[in-house]
């Protein structure tokens, strides 16, 4: 390839050149334009949020230990519920204990009651007032 023959077509081609590089510019200063925007902005939401998120990693920090603490306050009711179970439970067996000797006892004096014969206790009743009248009125006349 020889270049001296196309030395006419030099100034043309440079200017041609030249345009391209002129485009070629202004779109890498339009992009350079647009990442600088999109970086101040970046940098802007950063600055705007970085505080609302270490305060909200603040109040999660302080949620966690209000978490910690109210496990444990609830892990030691629930040891107290337990204990509170097992004497309820040892209450119950004693009064289901008390219920069975007086169930036992009350049936013992039913079964006494139930002996007794009320027919001959009101004819012993009956005979015991006609033996003590006359005395009754042998002491009425003495006082």
């Amino acid at each position: 390839m020889d270049y001296r023959s196309s030395d006419a077509a030099s100034p043309e081609l440079l200017r041609q050149l030249i345009a391209l590089q002129k485009r070629e510019l202004r779109h890498a200063r339009f992009v350079s334009v647009i990442a600088a925007v999109v970086l101040a902005l970046l940098l802007c939401a950063a600055l705007l949020l970085a505080p609302r998120v270490l305060n909200l990693l603040s109040h999660a920090e302080r949620a966690l230990q209000d978490i910690d603490v109210l496990a444990a306050d609830a892990s030691a009711l629930v040891g107290s519920v337990t204990g509170t179970a097992t004497e309820a439970e040892r209450l119950v067996d004693s009064a289901n204990a008390l219920l069975a000797d007086n169930t036992q006892a009350v049936a013992d004096a039913l079964e006494k009651v139930n002996s007794v014969d009320f027919q001959r206790l009101n004819t012993a009743i009956d005979d015991f007032a006609a033996a003590v009248e006359p005395l009754a009125k042998l002491g009425r006349l003495f006082g």
